[in-house]
């Protein structure tokens, strides 16, 4: 009798530390089960979302998905010393914090809801119109892709001497014309893959692989997409959260507090400071020459004088510091966006220039952005 309860103890523990559905009764396609397992025990998976795999996402709920998956996998990656999150009025992300240090200004009229509110902060979404989302529409897969490089178009790399994708794909054509250049940057940086593959015999392409452009993505599909995208794919293991798209933001910074305003970003003055932040801390250790000015500031003044877009060339020079530390009014450009710091009561006010997404090259490690048909490369320069 002992070994029979013995047993059924041990059976009992196994079957606990198994992914639990919200459904036990709709569980995920064969083909899909074990990558949607593998989401949901990572934390990428809503639990009101663990239910229905086959059925098609919407838009809310993809934004919903794409927001969970994001903050998760900063709340695992990040990294900081140690005492610092004593400063913090949180240690880890989730929606409610996240919408207590962001507000954003421009709310859509046919949805409340909190995670879409937080997807437009990030800048995966934009909206149907000005105020409207459509929350209860259909993902398409070149609406996914769109999602996809608003969020990481300054994380991926894009070959850009990649060959022509027209090779690859053969419905790239179908593409809406304001989806098809998302679609290639989601599918030549790895983002996204298609439903089938290119053949190819002795090196050459001899069938065309199809992305499927205007087919709807199930409950199922979408969680196996962010998954991979989030969790297999290198350089995405986020330390720091996106505001629109193109602004990553540290913990530090994120306790100051932002305003959003279409593409506008402003950064509020609120006194925070840690001695333990990462700006102190670099300074501390890397001998930073900023040092001279740091002893008797905030660590949020000295976090917004290197707020920028990744892999951004920051030009400021010693005069410059002196400047933006004494409380003047200070402009930078950098071609695709602009930083006022010192504007308006705010710490700084980003404003994006340019409506074309983001580059950055696999082997020159920097960012570019289009103007006239050219690329050219993100680097500040002061102008006031």
């Amino acid at each position: 009798m002992k070994k029979i309860c013995f047993v059924l103890v041990v059976i009992a523990v196994l079957l606990s530390s198994l992914p639990s559905y919200a459904n036990s009764g709709n569980e995920p396609s064969n083909w899909a089960r074990l990558e949607v397992e593998f989401a949901i025990e990572k934390g990428l998976v809503p639990e009101w979302l663990q239910s229905n795999y086959q059925d098609p996402i919407t838009r809310k709920e993809f934004s919903e998905l794409f927001v969970t998956a994001i903050m998760s996998n900063v709340n695992r990656n990040f990294e900081y010393p140690v005492p610092a999150e004593d400063d913090w009025d949180f240690a880890s992300l989730n929606i409610e914090n996240f919408l207590s240090k962001v507000k954003v200004i421009n709310q859509f009229k046919d949805t409340n809801s909190e995670y879409v509110t937080a997807a437009y902060a990030m800048g995966i979404i934009n909206g149907i119109s000005k105020d409207m989302f459509n929350p209860d529409g259909l993902i398409t897969r070149e609406q996914a892709a769109i999602m996809f490089v608003n969020y990481f178009q300054t994380m991926t790399y894009d070959n850009l001497d990649g060959e022509d994708i027209n090779k690859h794909l053969d419905d790239l054509n179908d593409s809406s014309s304001w989806a098809k250049n998302a679609v290639e940057r989601a599918y030549r940086s790895g983002l996204m893959q298609g439903i089938s593959k290119p053949e190819k015999l002795n090196g050459e392409i001899v069938k065309k692989g199809v992305f499927d452009t205007k087919g709807n993505l199930t409950r199922e599909q979408a969680i196996i997409v962010i998954y991979r995208t989030i969790e297999t794919k290198s350089g995405l293991q986020q330390r720091e959260i996106l505001l629109r798209g193109y602004l990553p933001i540290s913990m530090d910074a994120l306790m100051s507090g932002f305003e959003i305003e279409g593409d506008d970003i402003r950064m509020l003055r609120s006194g925070f400071d840690s001695e333990y932040s990462n700006i102190k801390e670099a300074i501390r250790y890397k001998k930073d020459h900023i040092l001279n000015f740091a002893k008797d500031r905030n660590s949020e003044e000295l976090t917004v004088l290197y707020l920028t877009t990744y892999v951004a060339k920051i030009n400021h020079t010693i005069e410059d510091i002196e400047d933006i530390l004494s409380g003047e009014t200070v402009i930078v450009d950098y071609g695709a966006f602009e930083v006022e710091f010192n504007t308006k009561g705010y710490l700084a006010e980003f404003r994006k220039k340019t409506s074309e997404f983001l580059i950055t090259s696999n082997y020159r490690h920097q960012l570019y952005y289009q103007l006239n048909g050219e690329l050219v490369r993100v680097s500040g320069v002061r102008v006031d």
